[in-house]
């Protein structure tokens, strides 16, 4: 989640990499503990920066709430309509 997405992706480009960016949704204050909205508007903001595998930034901590992930997924679902 500390990474800079649009940086990575510039550096990618820059050397002529073909490869995939994952993440980059924080796991604590996003996944576990944040509201559905804001895991709406998180996802996108990766998405739109230029994630091109939606996911956790790390290991999602057992406690996180399905409904979370699944919002995840939905939002990147959304995203591509």
């Amino acid at each position: 989640q500390e990474v800079d997405i649009s940086h990575a992706k510039e550096v990618k480009e820059g050397i002529g990499s073909n490869t995939v960016i994952c993440g980059n949704l924080a796991i604590g204050e996003t996944l576990l503990m944040s509201t559905l909205d804001n895991i709406r508007k998180e996802s996108v903001k990766c998405l739109e920066e230029g994630v091109d595998i939606l996911g956790p930034s790390c290991n999602v901590a057992y406690e996180t709430p399905l409904i979370n992930i699944k919002e995840m997924v939905n939002a990147r679902n959304e995203y591509y309509k």
